[in-house]
C-alpha cells in the first residue's frame, strides 16, 4: 500500500491553476476530471491552461476538440504569447486598446502582432512539443473516443475531451450520456491515463441556483445549445 502511494508521487499532474491544485491535490492517474460550466464561461480556456501547463512540463497531452473550429486551440495558445511580446516591447503599451482576441483571429491587428508570429510559432513548437490536438469528424461517438484513447496507451500522459455533450449519443441522449461517462471511467481505469472532460450545465430553470451543481444539472446538448 505504501509503495503504491510513493509510486504516485511523480505521476500527479498539475492543473496549471493554483487554486485547483491546492483544493484537489493535482490530477491523479486514476482521475476523471469533469469541468462543467455554462456556455461561454471559460471551460475551453481552463482546458487550454491544463494542456499547456502539462506540455510545458514535458508531458504528452492529447486533446480531442469536438466543438471548436480547426486550429482554435492552437490560436488560444498563441494569442497570449503574442500579447506578452507586444506589451514587453518598448512602447508596446500604446497598442493595449487594440489588443483583443476576436480582432486578432481575423487578422485585424496583424500590423501589431505580425512581427512576433514566427518567434511565437517557434516557441510553441519547442516548448509544447508534447501537445497534440485532434479535431474529429462529425458523428464522433464514445466508441471512437474509447478506441482512440486505448490506441494512445503508452504514448500519452493526459487526455482532454472538449466537450462531452458534442459526442454523438444516438437516439436517446440521456441514456447515451450516462453510458458514455461510465465508459470514460472504465477507460481511465483500464489505461491509467487521467482524462479531463468538459461539459455544459443545462439551462437554469430554477428561481435560485445552487452554489455547486448537482448531477441533474449536467444535461444533454439539446437542452443547452
Amino acid at each position: 500500500e505504501r509503495a503504491e502511494r510513493v509510486a504516485l508521487r511523480d505521476r500527479v499532474r498539475s492543473f496549471g491553476v493554483r487554486f485547483f491544485d491546492l483544493a484537489l491535490g493535482g490530477v491523479f492517474p486514476t482521475d476523471v476530471v469533469l469541468v462543467i460550466g455554462e456556455s461561454g464561461r471559460g471551460k475551453t480556456e481552463v482546458a487550454r491552461i491544463i494542456a499547456q501547463r502539462n506540455a510545458s512540463d514535458g508531458m504528452r497531452v492529447h486533446q480531442f476538440v469536438l466543438e471548436g473550429d480547426k486550429r482554435e486551440m492552437e490560436r488560444r495558445m498563441k494569442y497570449p504569447l503574442l500579447v506578452r511580446r507586444v506589451l514587453d516591447e518598448v512602447g508596446g503599451w500604446r497598442h493595449y486598446s487594440r489588443l483583443n482576441y476576436l480582432d486578432w483571429s481575423v487578422g485585424r491587428i496583424d500590423d501589431v502582432t505580425g512581427r512576433f508570429e514566427s518567434e511565437v510559432d517557434e516557441e510553441i513548437a519547442t516548448r509544447y512539443s508534447g501537445l497534440h490536438t485532434v479535431y474529429p469528424d462529425d458523428d464522433f461517438t464514445i466508441d471512437h473516443f474509447d478506441r482512440a484513447v486505448r490506441a494512445l496507451a503508452g504514448d500519452t500522459d493526459m487526455v482532454l475531451l472538449d466537450h462531452f455533450h458534442f459526442l454523438d449519443f444516438g437516439d436517446n441522449e440521456n441514456r447515451g450520456a450516462k453510458a458514455a461517462i461510465k465508459r470514460i471511467r472504465r477507460l481511465n481505469q483500464d489505461t491509467g491515463i487521467p482524462i479531463v472532460v468538459l461539459a455544459h450545465l443545462r439551462k437554469a430553470d430554477r428561481a435560485h441556483s445552487r452554489l455547486l451543481p448537482a448531477g441533474d444539472d449536467i444535461h444533454g446538448s439539446s437542452d443547452v445549445l
